[in-house]
C-alpha cells in the first residue's frame, strides 16, 4: 500500500475542501478523500500550491502527507476515529485506488 501512495510524491496540491465529517484534497495525479479524523498544520486551502515532499502511513496509527515547506496533513487510522466504514481513499489518475 505505502508503495501506491508514494505515487504521491512530487504531486501539487491543487485544490482543498473540508467538512465536519470528511476533507478532500486534489491532486495533480490524485483525488484524496479522508473520512477519519484529520489534522493539518495550517488551513487546507492555504496548502493548494504546495507539492508532496513525503508520505508516511503506519498501520492503524496514520498517514502522513508531508509537503515540502513542512508543512502537514495527516488522517488517524486508529478504528475507534472512523467516521464510515473506512479511513481514506486515495484515488490515482493511473488506475490505482488505495482504500483503508
Amino acid at each position: 500500500m505505502s508503495e501506491v501512495l508514494g505515487h504521491l510524491i512530487g504531486m501539487a496540491l491543487l485544490a482543498a475542501e473540508a467538512d465536519d465529517e470528511s476533507a478532500g484534497l486534489e491532486f495533480t495525479g490524485c483525488s484524496f478523500s479522508a473520512y477519519s479524523k484529520y489534522v493539518s498544520s495550517r488551513p487546507l486551502r492555504s496548502l493548494i500550491g504546495l507539492t508532496v515532499q513525503s508520505v508516511s502511513h503506519t498501520p492503524e496509527e496514520s498517514l502522513a502527507i508531508n509537503f515540502s515547506t513542512g508543512e502537514r496533513f495527516s488522517v488517524s487510522l486508529a478504528p475507534r476515529d472512523y467516521v464510515g466504514p473506512e479511513a481514506f481513499c486515495a484515488r490515482f489518475a493511473s488506475g490505482s485506488w488505495v482504500v483503508e
